[in-house]
């Protein structure tokens, strides 16, 4: 029975659309960055979209330096994806 349904056809490859991230583990992180953000950050929040757009950085190396730049206090992440001049995000009544 199984003859009559003829030669058996390879099984199909499974679709590969790439890696999920690009660089990976060694890709070095932009030089400087940092140092661009904090001075793109002012009492206006901005959106860390709009900051990787501007630095022409990977997301992952904008959401580092935020951190860093959090860490030293000069940075603050606000809700919705926003950051601002750490001095200026939360007022000290």
């Amino acid at each position: 029975m199984i003859a009559a349904l003829g030669e058996a056809a390879p099984p199909p490859r499974p679709f590969s659309a790439g890696p999920l991230f690009d660089g990976g583990e060694d890709a070095a992180p932009t030089p400087g960055l940092p140092k661009k953000i904090a001075a793109l950050l002012s009492p206006t929040p901005i959106h860390v979209n709009d900051l990787a757009r501007l630095t022409e950085a990977p997301m992952g190396d904008v959401a580092a330096a935020l951190t860093e730049l959090e860490i030293e206090g000069h940075a603050a992440s606000l809700p919705g994806g926003y950051a601002a001049r750490a001095h200026h995000a939360f007022s000290e009544d």
